[in-house]
């Protein structure tokens, strides 16, 4: 997995101002009592949300906005665990600000947060459910079906190496 590519402090920043933008939007519509939950699913060592959570402590009006709570998950329980642990993530977890859950994406039907003990399901929510989904999707089964003559069908990909090496363009390096 490209950790810098997908957990860097420019991406943890980027994702901290929508988020920011979205209480800014909530808060001119009244709606700062109930919690604004993000979740990051394969939060896998934590990092996305450290960057993230730095930029938004940095900008983050308590006072005048919603709640907020970043949930990491995983659906590894050593990873949650490392994360639990990690001095970086402390502070925010003493103040309420992240809380962790056990989640595989292909089977479970709710969250079940591990610190504050709450279980968000189905229209559970009184605010938007914010979803990090970074780097994830490649991770999950996925299936493609397609609608022809008015039937459905699945549709099956595959690729054989012989049909590689017809497409692959050499590529030659010069090291000085």
């Amino acid at each position: 997995m490209p950790h810098y590519a997908t957990s860097n402090p420019v991406v943890g920043k980027t994702y901290a101002e929508m988020v920011l933008a979205l209480l800014r939007d909530l808060t001119a519509k009244s709606q700062i009592e109930a919690t604004v939950y993000l979740i990051e699913l394969g939060a896998g060592h934590g990092r996305l949300c450290y960057h993230f959570i730095k930029n938004f402590e940095t900008y983050h009006q308590p006072a005048i906005a919603p709640p907020f709570c970043y949930v990491l998950s995983d659906f590894t329980k050593a990873n949650l665990d490392f994360m639990k642990n990690h001095t970086r993530l402390q502070p925010y977890l003493e103040k309420g600000w992240i809380d962790f859950a056990l989640f595989d994406a292909t089977t479970d039907t709710h969250i079940q947060l591990t610190h504050s003990s709450r279980t968000i399901k189905t229209n559970t929510l009184e605010q938007p459910l914010v979803v990090i989904a970074n780097y994830f999707f490649d991770s999950i089964p996925q299936e493609l079906f397609r609608i022809q003559n008015g039937k459905i069908e699945q549709t099956l990909l595959s690729i054989s190496l012989n049909q590689l090496k017809k497409r692959l363009i050499p590529i030659h390096l010069f090291i000085h």
